[in-house]
């Protein structure tokens, strides 16, 4: 829910507060079908787990790992993509949680880099048919009763070894609710690599690994599908408008070709962009990123005096191009409008 206090300080210019750059990508939204999800269970190594309509993720699943895959294809180039070339801002993945896990439990999202893997039988990208044992996951217990390997494992070659993102452990002990991690870190290495060809940069989603023999379960892009009359009750019961709602979605804000600060998305930074960050200063942001918040430079989900800094590094000539387009003769002027602004601020906070 956005609050927002109106401000109008320095500049009287007209401008349409316009939508970030961004985009969403959530199975049955928009068109985009093509999130690829499913678990690899020790327990059950030959059996495919993609018409499951949860994923799990957990060390000790009755004496047994069981791992979790996730991927969002057709991010990059087309029609409806992030377009090539472009720098990532932020990228924040919500997913609609289950079964919760330990405190002090670490969720990894393990960026997958290598596409042939190791793999039992077959050849490519990990897949929703792709089962525990096809990806050569270890079928030998350990003394201890674990398994020494996990079908995709974090090494280096066919993950990396620590977690691009990991849950936040505030939220471990959390279920029957969406929940958010920031995987800026994943889209940035993805948009690097320019195509599927780049070595250890392209996307072939996460590995998801939970250190607990306490599983930790959510909603997969199948949701809906088996029983969409009782996927859609369950929604409307937690005030959703609909289940699509909770099935994993991807959100990415890039800059365009005038960079981070063109909040009206004209090619340009510009006074009208400073104009529009100031009608939005003081806005606060509760739940998930909304792709629409302009001003909020740092997608800490207000806008403030964080982000008029980015905002005047940004502009064109920095600080000292900032103050001459705003013509005010001393900085002064500028600290003096800044102290009324974080007053507002401090006022709505309290």
């Amino acid at each position: 829910m956005l609050r927002k206090a109106p401000l109008n300080l320095l500049l009287m210019l007209s401008a349409s507060v316009a939508v970030g750059q961004s985009l969403t990508f959530q199975d049955g939204v928009n068109g985009y079908d093509s999130t690829v999800d499913t678990e690899f269970r020790a327990a059950n190594p030959t059996d495919p787990q993609d018409e499951k309509e949860f994923v799990s993720i957990d060390e000790f699943d009755g004496g047994f790992q069981t791992q979790g895959a996730l991927r969002f294809e057709n991010l990059f180039g087309g029609a409806n993509g992030i377009p090539n070339g472009v720098d990532i801002l932020f990228a924040e993945l919500q997913v609609f949680v289950t079964s919760n896990t330990d405190a002090n439990a670490v969720i990894g999202f393990h960026r997958v880099l290598g596409p042939d893997l190791n793999r039992a039988q077959g050849s490519g990208v990990w897949g929703n048919d792709d089962t525990w044992f096809s990806l050569g996951g270890d079928l030998i217990p350990d003394g201890a009763g674990l398994l020494d390997g996990d079908p995709i494992f974090a090494d280096g070659l066919e993950a990396s070894i620590n977690p691009d993102s990991t849950l936040p452990a505030a939220s471990n002990t959390l279920s029957n609710r969406l929940l958010t991690i920031n995987v800026t870190s994943s889209l940035e290495a993805w948009a690097a690599a320019g195509s599927v060809s780049a070595s250890n940069a392209a996307n072939l989603g996460w590995a998801i690994n939970n250190n607990t023999g306490n599983g930790w379960d959510f909603l997969s892009a199948e949701y809906g599908t088996a029983d969409p009359v009782a996927a859609q009750a369950f929604a409307a019961a937690r005030s959703f408008p609909s289940f699509l709602d909770l099935r994993p979605k991807l959100t990415v804000v890039y800059a365009g070709a005038a960079g981070q600060g063109d909040i009206d998305l004209d090619g340009d930074v510009d006074l009208a962009d400073y104009q529009i960050l100031l009608n939005n200063m003081a806005i606060e942001l509760n739940g998930a990123i909304d792709p629409g918040d302009p001003g909020d430079l740092d997608f800490d989900r207000d806008v403030d005096l964080a982000d008029f800094k980015i905002f005047k590094n940004v502009f064109p000539g920095g600080a000292a191009g900032f103050a001459r387009a705003v013509a005010v003769p001393e900085p002064a002027g500028v600290l003096l409008a800044l102290v009324a602004v974080g007053g507002v601020v401090a006022a709505r906070r309290r």
